[in-house]
C-alpha cells in the first residue's frame, strides 16, 4: 500500500502542481498510478561484532561475586574497602552491560533477517510489500504481530510500530513561495508561537545601560524558573 508520504514525495518529483493548483486528490492518485515504485534497500545479513574474549569471560564470572556486595544498613560514610568493592562492581557491570547491549541488538537483527527470509520463502511477500527504513518487511499490523518459534518458554514477535508524522516547515514555506499552496492554505495549517527567549533576556542583563540591565533582571525573576543543580557519579581513572 502506498503511504501518503510516498504519494507526496512522488508528486513532488513527477508533477508540478503549480500548473494545476486545483488538482483533486483523485486526479493526483490517477496521475501517480503509472509512476515507477520506490525500491527500498534490500536487507543484508547482519554483522556479528561481539566476541567472547577472556576479559569478558572473567567479568561474567566475577559478576555474582561483586554484585550488590555493598549494602549498608544505615546512613553513613563508606569505608575504604566498600568504596573499592563498589568500584569493582561498577567496572564489571559496565563491561558486561556494553557487550550484552550490543549482542541484544545483533539478536534483533538476526530475528529480523529470519522473519524476512521466512516470509519470502513462504511467498507471502513480494516487491510491493512495504519495508521499513532498514529494509525489513512490514507485514505486522496493529495488534497483529508476526510470530516465529522461539524455545519452550517463548516465541519471537515482530510487532508493528506506526511511523511518525513530521511537519515539513521548510517545505511549507517553499510551497507557499512557489505557489503550490495558497496563503490561505498556509495560514490554515500553521501557528505563530511566542516564547520566552533566554538569549534576549541575557542580552538585556548584559547591556551596559543600568536601566536596561535592571529591566532584564526583573523580567528574568518574573519569567524564568531555575532548576537546582545536580551531580552525577562517575568512575574515572586516577590522575
Amino acid at each position: 500500500m502506498t503511504t501518503s508520504t510516498e504519494l507526496v514525495r512522488q508528486a513532488n518529483a513527477e508533477i508540478d502542481l503549480r500548473t494545476n493548483p486545483t488538482l483533486s486528490l483523485d486526479d493526483l492518485q490517477n496521475l501517480l498510478h503509472d509512476l515507477p515504485p520506490q525500491t527500498p534497500p534490500v536487507s543484508a545479513p547482519p554483522k556479528t561484532t561481539v566476541t567472547v574474549t577472556q576479559e569478558l569471560t572473567d567479568a561474567i564470572a566475577l559478576l555474582p561475586q561483586v554484585l550488590c556486595s555493598v549494602a549498608p544498613a544505615s546512613w553513613r560514610p563508606l569505608n575504604g574497602a566498600e568504596r573499592a568493592r563498589l568500584a569493582a562492581e561498577k567496572r564489571t557491570i559496565d563491561q558486561v552491560k556494553s557487550t550484552l547491549e550490543k549482542r541484544i541488538k545483533e539478536i534483533a537483527d538476526l530475528v529480523h533477517m529470519d522473519a524476512d527470509a521466512t516470509a519470502k520463502q513462504a511467498g507471502i511477500v513480494n516487491e510491493d510489500t512495504p519495508r521499513d527504513d532498514k529494509g525489513h518487511y512490514v507485514i505486522a499490523r496493529p495488534q497483529a504481530p508476526e510470530t516465529l518459534p522461539g524455545d519452550d518458554l517463548s516465541e519471537w514477535s515482530r510487532e508493528y510500530r506506526p511511523g511518525k508524522r513530521i511537519p515539513a516547515h521548510d517545505r511549507a514555506k517553499k510551497h507557499l513561495t512557489d505557489g503550490v499552496i495558497t496563503r490561505a492554505d498556509y495560514m490554515a495549517v500553521t501557528v505563530q508561537e511566542r516564547r520566552v527567549d533566554l538569549a534576549k533576556i541575557d542580552a538585556l542583563i548584559n547591556c551596559a545601560d543600568e536601566a536596561t540591565k535592571a529591566r532584564g533582571l526583573r523580567l528574568q525573576a518574573l519569567l524564568v524558573d531555575d532548576t537546582p543543580p545536580t551531580t552525577s557519579i562517575n568512575l574515572r581513572p586516577k590522575k
